[in-house]
């Protein structure tokens, strides 16, 4: 029976970074010190630094558009504890909704 030789690995190395750079489509990839883009989607440099998503734009995954959703607030008082996600049942007309937004209780 042939000799089997156990299987070795090599040892997993990371190396984390600040994303600070910036973008720099100029220099070569290779080039690019950590930190910096070579390019981004809906993302700018954060004033602060690091990178930040651009507000106001949708995900484009095939799923419905958040903007095309119907939603309505409304004022009301419930006796248990909720949380965003959760849905919610009417006792009288047994409609349904998911809770989208938790107020403060003293608003």
């Amino acid at each position: 029976m042939p000799r089997q030789i156990p299987m070795q690995f090599a040892p997993v190395t990371s190396d984390g970074f600040q994303l600070s750079g910036g973008l720099d489509q100029v220099s070569p990839p290779l080039a690019l010190k950590p930190g910096f883009v070579r390019d981004a989607l809906n993302w700018e440099c954060h004033v602060n630094g690091g990178y930040t998503s651009i507000k106001g734009y949708e995900r484009f995954d095939g799923q419905d558009r958040p903007s095309d959703a119907t939603y309505t607030t409304i004022d009301v008082t419930i006796s248990a504890a909720v949380a965003v996600g959760d849905t919610v049942t009417g006792g009288t007309s047994s409609a349904t909704g998911v809770i989208a937004a938790v107020g403060d209780a003293n608003a």
